[in-house]
């Protein structure tokens, strides 16, 4: 299962001064489900410098994608630009749950994310 997951907002508090900070249980989660053989792909609308300092910001916390802005694993000869998942995690979504923290900023829910997983059977 191929599962998409955006960057700001979801993964971590949106900052373009590589002072990201975790939302509260995202990696736990994205741990359960890389453990449970689901491949991540990282979603995003980040690029150049900004894209490579979400992907390290991932790795330094164990975190490995499939792919990034990209799924090469399905057969996109029809050249869309949406990547293909079977799930998208996004607190721009409609259905993610999200919360705002004391900033004022929309973050995604991991709690909730979890439970959601957990009933769809995905972890």
């Amino acid at each position: 299962m191929f599962i998409a997951v955006d960057f700001d907002g979801t993964i971590a508090d949106f900052d373009k001064n590589a002072n990201s900070k975790e939302i509260s249980g995202a990696f736990e989660v994205l741990k359960l489900i890389s453990d449970a053989g689901h491949d991540l792909i990282l979603y995003t609308m980040r690029n150049g410098r900004y894209l490579e300092e979400a992907v390290e910001f991932c790795k330094k916390n164990n975190i490995h994608f499939a792919a990034v802005n990209d799924n090469p694993f399905v057969d996109q000869s029809n050249f869309s630009r949406k990547v293909f998942a079977d799930y998208y995690i996004d607190e721009r979504a409609i259905g993610c749950p999200v919360y705002y923290n004391s900033e004022g900023s929309r973050c995604a829910d991991w709690d909730k994310i979890k439970k959601m997983l957990k009933e769809l059977g995905v972890i």
